[in-house]
């Protein structure tokens, strides 16, 4: 085995010797081959530049009719790497850098710009979304062949690698001279838009990205925001206020509330659509300002269909609307709970107002024999009188019970009168006959007290000393216990 492995190796020998040979030749070759400035710039600008402008100068419809082969661009990358390995002073790195920048700044100067400017409105448009999408291709194939300049020279001296020298150029030259023109043509388009007009929403979106794409590599939004997003705000700001005003002023309350939701339905679509997705939160917000917020007193109050007349017929659906509306916006919520809390107490007040005129008239029924209401009040009348004599009466006879015992306890050792009304001198003889004072004497000496204030007696004369008559009773009570009866 191992004589057949060296046998092998012998073999493969004189291959390798001349595979090694024909590098080292090539390699002396080029190093005897030094490339100068202009040379090698002429044949980079002719070979590499200048076509691929003239390849999409030519294209139409993304079709190119001609293409740069793989051996071509090889010359061309070869050529750049041997230009920037030379020896000093035969290094040409800076210069094609400088050389470099100063191609892409004629190209935009000499071909980009007049073209633009010379168009309006949506062909203008049209005219810098080609041209953008152009640069782009010749920066990108442009990098490719300047890529070691990107990989040595550039990071070694921290300068601006050669895509991002593309994109800055296209904005100071371009871009900053018809940003003006392109965001008037496009908040036209979108106020077109918002007319129910068909537009080029591609066409929008894609200018809208150029917007985007000049914040460079970092995916900045500044340009986005201080050239276009601020303008957008203001002019959507003033478009729906006027709208506002005209539909509080022709449509009822729940009309303006449908066409709004739909409006704001729309603007979600819009961002969707073609504008960054950071627009979304500010947009939003100045539409709610304009079409709910401003108006919002004036929607609530209106006379035949504001919030109170919603209640007052049980609209469901457009009082789902109102709170899904109204409650986007801070303030929107308190002035509809004012409403309710007002609708709520009035409806109380009437239904409490309600079933105290029923209970008045079931009253009223039952006095059906009364011709009319004095009638009727005199009667209650009556009756409250006669229970509050009977509450008297029933006074009255809980005290003179009370005081019926006390007399009896205070004249027990006494005798009754010899004479009194017939009642009482029945008492009397009965409880003489008894011959003792038991529990019957003390009450009918309870009774005798009690007919003392039914009996018509007269006081005697002062001549009748220790004698009686009919017409009148000798016997007297004591002071204290005539001033308890009476």
């Amino acid at each position: 085995v191992g004589r057949r492995v060296q046998a092998e190796r012998q073999r493969q020998r004189p291959g390798r010797q001349r595979r090694a040979g024909a590098a080292s030749q090539a390699l002396h070759i080029m190093n005897a081959q030094v490339i100068q400035l202009e040379d090698g710039w002429n044949k980079l600008k002719t070979g590499g530049v200048l076509k691929i402008e003239e390849i999409l100068e030519d294209a139409s419809g993304g079709v190119y009719k001609h293409r740069i082969s793989t051996d071509e661009y090889s010359q061309l990358y070869t050529t750049v790497y041997t230009m920037c390995t030379q020896k000093p002073p035969n290094n040409w790195s800076e210069p094609l850098y400088n050389n470099y920048c100063e191609a892409v700044i004629d190209y935009l100067t000499a071909r980009i710009l007049p073209r633009i400017k010379e168009k309006h409105d949506e062909a203008m448009l049209r005219e810098l979304v080609r041209r953008w999408e152009n640069h782009k291709t010749i920066i990108r194939f442009l990098s490719h062949v300047f890529k070691y300049l990107d990989r040595f020279y550039v990071k070694r001296l921290s300068l601006p690698e050669l895509a991002e020298v593309g994109s800055q150029k296209f904005l100071e030259i371009v871009f900053n001279a018809v940003k003006r023109e392109v965001r008037t043509a496009i908040l036209e388009l979108v106020r077109r838009e918002r007319e129910c007009e068909q537009v080029d929403k591609q066409l929008i979106k894609s200018v809208i990205d150029i917007f985007v794409e000049m914040g460079g590599s970092r995916a900045s939004l500044e340009t986005y925001a201080t050239d276009f997003e601020e303008m957008l705000l203001s002019t959507t700001a003033d478009y729906y206020s006027r709208e506002s005003a005209k539909w509080a002023g022709n449509d009822s309350f729940p009309e303006y509330m449908r066409k709004a939701e739909d409006r704001l339905k729309q603007e979600q679509d819009r961002v969707a659509n073609y504008l960054h997705s950071s627009t979304e939160e500010k947009l939003l917000k100045v539409c709610e300002e304009q079409l709910l917020q401003n108006p919002e007193q004036q929607l609530l109050e209106k006379e035949h269909s504001g919030c109170e007349k919603l209640l007052l017929d049980n609209k469901t659906e457009d009082l789902s609307r109102m709170f899904r509306l109204f409650s986007r916006i801070p303030t929107g919520l308190p002035p509809i709970a004012n409403i309710v809390h007002k609708h709520i107490t009035d409806a109380g007040l009437a239904l409490v107002k309600k079933q105290s005129a029923n209970a008045e008239g079931d009253l009223m029924a039952t006095c059906r024999s009364c011709s009319t209401s004095t009638a009727c009040t005199a009667r209650s009348s009556a009756r409250r009188q006669a229970r509050a004599t009977l509450t008297a009466t029933r006074r009255f006879s809980r005290r003179r019970g009370r005081l019926s015992r006390s007399l009896s306890t205070r004249t027990s050792a006494r005798a009754p009168p010899p004479s009194c009304s017939p009642t009482f001198a029945t008492t009397c003889s009965k409880s003489r006959a008894s011959g003792s004072r038991t529990r019957r004497s003390r009450t009918s000496s309870r009774r005798w007290c009690g007919s003392l204030a039914i009996c018509s007696t007269r006081a005697p004369s002062p001549s009748s000393t220790g004698t009686s008559s009919r017409s009148g009773c000798s016997w007297r009570p004591q002071r204290s216990i005539a001033q308890s009866a009476r």
